[in-house]
């Protein structure tokens, strides 16, 4: 198998690995009855403060599932070669199951005002985490491009490098949706107008 087909392969069987963890790790972490769900939302809860727990533990979790392989590729001389690519790719890991997170609550936690975490917009269940997968997919799939056009030009840690920088860029872009979606509301709501508007 040559170093091109190598990451390919990689990237396939880490691509359902990774989407498959994400999507048990999210569904779990959210889901909850929908029975009292939309009561729920309704409450004068903070889910800024609600999601940086979440993404913490997500994050958390994910790393470590992703960190396994590696340790494993360790105690192997002949593939050590790939720890480099596949610690890069820890951080592709860890952008993929905020990404899911963040479209999960999109989906299905879209208010008239503000985004909730529980499912209150359960219309299309099966169909929104099909388009959630595939997204997941996609940007995982996303890495074959580059590795295949530039890959016989690159050294392996050229190619770890590269995966890096792309799962850099698409965790920060993750966060600063997330932190759009869920902003700082603190401040505003010291104002009886707005404190008032946000426990409607």
């Amino acid at each position: 198998m040559t170093g091109i087909n190598l990451y390919m392969f990689l990237l396939i069987f880490l691509m359902m690995l990774t989407v498959m963890t994400a999507s048990m790790l999210v569904a779990g972490l959210l889901g909850m009855e929908e029975s009292g769900a939309s009561i729920a939302a309704s409450l004068p809860i903070i889910p800024r403060d609600l999601v940086k727990a979440k993404v913490r533990i997500i994050c958390m979790i994910q790393l470590l599932s992703s960190l396994i392989p590696i340790i494993l590729l360790v105690l192997i001389p002949a593939l050590q070669a790939l720890v480099p690519f596949l610690l890069a790719y820890c951080l592709v890991s860890v952008t993929v199951v905020l990404l899911l997170f963040a479209l999960k609550i999109m989906l299905f936690g879209k208010l008239h005002y503000k985004y909730v975490l529980e499912e209150v917009n359960t219309q299309g269940k099966a169909l929104k985490w099909v388009a959630i997968i595939v997204v997941g997919c996609a940007f995982i799939g996303s890495l074959l491009v580059p590795i295949v056009l530039l890959g016989n030009l690159l050294t392996p840690l050229e190619i770890a490098m590269l995966v890096a920088l792309i799962g850099g860029i698409g965790l920060i872009i993750t966060l600063v949706v997330l932190h759009k979606m869920f902003p700082d509301i603190r401040g505003r709501m010291k104002s009886p107008e707005l404190s008032m508007n946000f426990r409607e």
